[in-house]
């Protein structure tokens, strides 16, 4: 829902503003809102300030990182949940914003990696090396049962891009369910074992925004349960192994 604006007329007692009753429907429906998202507000009120912003932003990750950083260029986080879970604590003055975690060179070892909703439904991209998606590589350390990069709800449509997803445990790589939007290009699906390397369900929606390359076995390349959709058209798939 976008968020509703009361009209408080051009002057004071001018009746050209909204009724009280109509004023406190939408006051009522705005908080509803806040509290029915998975986002948490907490620390001080400076704190809060600083997550309000009016530009896209982007978050920095490496694997010589510290989460305890700010996730600049100069002070990367040192995992990819970090980076996710600021940028979605953060509250847009400017509608449509697109806020975008770059990944550096590396392997990043995880249990999953939830792509959680943002508050007003902005999107976010990851991305590792354009010129070499080999030289980012997403794995799991054991098995991640709800999947290597997964999404569940409808707020906040995801890209991934530029880089590799594996795993050696039986995980989904790519998940997107209850009416999650994800969107993919660029990326080398790796090893999924019995499990699929991505799967769409709950009327959720998977887009092949490139070209993109599979390299690593699975149990199915594409699972979609239910209502589910997967699209794209005249893109290049290259299979090796």
């Amino acid at each position: 829902m976008a968020q509703l604006i009361i009209n408080t007329g051009t002057v004071a007692n001018d009746g050209t503003g909204d009724y009280v009753r109509v004023a406190w429907t939408k006051a009522n429906a705005n908080f509803t809102e806040l509290y029915a998202a998975d986002v948490v507000l907490s620390g001080s009120i400076s704190d809060l300030q600083d997550r309000f912003v009016s530009a896209a932003q982007t978050y920095y990750v490496a694997t010589t990182g510290n989460d305890a950083n700010p996730g600049t260029v100069g002070s990367p986080f040192a995992t990819l949940q970090k980076a996710i879970d600021v940028a979605c604590t953060l509250i847009p003055t400017t509608p449509g914003l697109t806020h975008t975690i770059q990944l550096g060179d590396g392997t990043y070892s995880t249990t999953g990696n939830r792509l959680r909703p943002t508050p007003t439904g902005e999107g976010i991209v990851i991305q590792g090396n354009a010129g070499n998606a080999a030289a980012v590589v997403i794995q799991t350390s054991g098995t991640a049962a709800s999947g290597l990069l997964y999404k569940t709800t409808a707020e906040g449509p995801y890209t991934v891009q530029n880089l590799t997803l594996s795993s050696g445990h039986s995980s989904r790589l790519i998940r997107a369910d209850g009416g999650a939007q994800s969107a993919f290009s660029n990326i080398r699906f790796g090893q999924a074992d019995s499990a699929a390397h991505i799967h769409v369900g709950a009327a959720a929606q998977v887009s092949v925004n490139g070209n993109y390359s599979v390299v690593g076995s699975a149990y199915a390349h594409f699972e979609v349960a239910g209502p589910g959709h997967v699209q794209g058209a005249g893109r290049t798939v290259t299979l090796t192994g």
